[in-house]
């Protein structure tokens, strides 16, 4: 006897089950050693989630007694209801179940009963705040100096500053000739009635770069000129509390400028000079920018057709220094 089950409702499936152990029970008697298939299920988990539906294989054994012919053909009849429904819808859900994943589960009598629930793809937002990365500054095209590259920047020096200004090459110049750690607090720049470092109040600069040292180099004692020089340093904070603050280096003086030693204004006092200003600014936690190469000959002079006198620059040498000058504090490039 066979039979074929076709979509049956689990109601059909329970009459079809009860029907089935009503003639088992009256052939029970006649039919303890038959031997009948049995449905042996596997089930196989493919992930952490999700459980595959069963696999069933079939073997033969014996039956000794009624009551295990009743129990074994109502499982293998079950079974074979069971596996019919499970491929026909098995069929119809292949073409929708495209993301969801589905666990087997259940259960009657013993054994597990073929429904699915699915599982919804939960996709959690990402709370993560979105980060910007602000543009970075770039040099001009082809290499040519751009001037409004120190728009937010201030320099305060003595005469060696004053090219800047004289030649175009930047507009916040407060630079006066003969200009020292003293007469910063006391000097004017030309046009003004506000000494130089009041000039810095009311600004918003981001950037101040300071060079003192040339008419200090003859003065007996650099402890002194490192002493007032701090002062500046403070007086700078005061008025901008948020800029960064550059001490730069000296610069060189050419062999013959050196040789007349001008107020002692010698490369030797120079490069001693240099280092207390250099210690200054790490002690200070500020930046040291240090002579630029760029003007500088092989044996550490400045170059001599930098400077006609041999101090203070020309327009070529100014700009080469200024660029410098850019590529290091306001590109970062370290120039």
């Amino acid at each position: 006897m066979r039979f074929k089950v076709k979509y049956l409702t689990m109601k059909n499936k329970l009459i079809y089950i009860i029907s089935a152990v009503a003639v088992i029970a009256a052939l029970g008697f006649a039919a303890s050693k038959i031997s009948l298939p049995v449905a042996v299920s596997e089930t196989t988990v493919t992930s952490g989630t999700t459980v595959s539906a069963e696999s069933t294989k079939t073997v033969w054994q014996p039956l000794s007694t009624t009551t295990n012919l009743t129990e074994k053909i109502t499982e293998a009849l079950s079974t074979a209801i069971f596996s019919s429904t499970e491929k026909s819808t098995a069929a119809k859900e292949t073409s929708v179940r495209t993301t969801a994943s589905e666990t087997t589960v259940a259960a009657t009598q013993g054994r597990t009963l073929p429904f699915t629930i699915p599982v919804p793809t939960i996709q959690i937002p990402d709370f993560r705040p979105e980060t910007t990365t602000a543009a970075p500054i770039t040099k001009p095209i082809n290499g040519e100096y751009d001037s409004s590259c120190f728009d937010s920047t201030v320099f305060i020096g003595n005469s060696r500053f004053i090219s800047f200004k004289n030649y175009g090459l930047a507009k916040n110049v407060y630079a006066v000739v003969g200009l020292n750690v003293d007469t910063v607090f006391t000097k004017t720049v030309a046009g003004s009635t506000v000494t130089v470092i009041d000039e810095l109040n009311g600004k918003d600069f981001e950037k101040v770069v300071l060079m003192f040292g040339d008419n200090e180099c003859g003065w007996s004692s650099y402890d002194s000129f490192v002493v007032k020089y701090s002062k500046v340093i403070a007086a700078v904070r005061e008025r901008l509390p948020k800029a960064e603050i550059y001490l730069h280096a000296v610069l060189p003086v050419s062999v013959n400028a050196s040789a007349t030693n001008e107020f002692g204004c010698n490369n030797t006092n120079i490069n001693a000079l240099n280092i207390r200003i250099e210690q200054l600014a790490a002690k200070e936690g500020i930046h040291f920018i240090a002579q630029p190469e760029v003007l500088k000959a092989e044996d550490g002079t400045l170059i001599p057709e930098a400077a006609s006198d041999g101090i203070h620059l020309n327009k070529k040498y100014a700009k080469a220094w200024i660029i410098r000058l850019a590529d290091k504090i306001i590109y970062k490039t370290g120039g």
